[in-house]
């Protein structure tokens, strides 16, 4: 086991240099699965630039998957059924009849409900709530340092109460919403064969959410090896506690939760892999000097 970092500013070959090192390795070594994790959303891309590289125009040992895809997988390996998942459509037909009915509670957002948009806006922020893993005894804190007579603690109140009546709507675990499959996935990676022979490569996240963050420190206990892919100048890679306005301070901040969490669970850090040293030009931009000055001095 072991986590490695590619390093290097927009352009400079990470996701080619990753797209060879897993087209290669699996070729040679065939009886381990190699997983390109990219966000959801580029999936199709990756699986396509990855046929598209391949001497051989497809593998049995290589995927480009999201985390949700990953979560699948596991799940089918150890034939666990996850339940209904609720998708953004479900969510927001459950915050519109929850509105409904407990529209005399609610002290903010009671009238709010006709609004065009404000239930996709409460819904978004039902999935921001489950993504970072936050507790009605969290607001409850929150709460108790607020005037009970501000705005702000009466909307938390209605927030509150949402997110209470969303989960009794819940009670009997016959569904769970998207952003609680990689919490449970996290729960179950330890039983999965097909991790433990998987080699992974992060590529096109910057940051992760704390149940993210959960998961993948499963994923580098568990995993034959872990590689992340992050954009950074070469002259500001280093564990330096990084300002606020700072470009890259969230990219900073994950590398270094990544370290922990790494160290937390006894897995070693291998050297870094630097795509573009300092003062070199990313070979994106060695053909255009305008576009190469601007992504230096951004």
């Amino acid at each position: 086991m072991g986590v490695q970092f590619v390093l290097g500013p927009a352009g400079s070959g990470k996701t080619e240099y990753m797209l060879k090192t897993i087209i290669e390795e699996s070729m040679l070594h065939d009886d381990m699965s190699y997983l390109y994790i990219v966000p959801e959303q580029f999936s199709m891309e990756a699986q396509r630039d990855i046929v598209t590289r391949h001497p051989r125009h497809g593998s049995m040992n290589i995927d480009a998957i999201g985390l949700n895809r990953l979560a699948y997988r596991v799940f089918d390996e150890l034939s666990i059924n996850p339940g209904q998942v609720l998708e953004d459509f479900g969510k927001s037909m459950l915050v519109k009849r929850i509105l409904m009915e407990n529209q005399d509670d609610l002290l903010m957002y009671g009238n709010y409900m006709d609004k065009m948009g404000f239930v996709d806006e409460m819904k978004s922020m039902m999935s921001e709530l489950f993504q970072y893993a936050v507790d009605r005894e969290e607001i409850d804190m929150a709460m108790e340092q607020m005037d009970s007579e501000s705005s702000t603690y009466r909307k938390l109140h209605d927030i509150r109460l949402i997110y209470e009546k969303f989960e009794e709507h819940n009670a009997n675990d016959q569904y769970i919403v998207a952003e609680q499959l990689s919490q449970l996935l996290a729960a179950n990676v330890e039983k999965s064969q097909f991790i433990s022979k998987s080699h992974m490569y992060f590529d096109g996240f910057t940051g992760f959410t704390p149940v993210q963050m959960k998961l993948v420190t499963q994923l580098m206990s568990h995993a034959a090896s872990v590689t992340f892919a992050f954009d950074i100048d070469p002259d500001r890679i280093g564990l330096a506690k990084p300002k606020e306005y700072e470009l890259f301070r969230l990219t900073k901040e994950t590398i270094a939760a990544i370290c922990k969490a790494a160290a937390d669970v006894h897995v070693d850090i291998l050297d870094n892999v630097v795509m573009c040293g300092q003062g070199e030009i990313p070979y994106r931009f060695r053909d255009d000097p305008c576009l190469a000055a601007f992504e230096r001095n951004i």
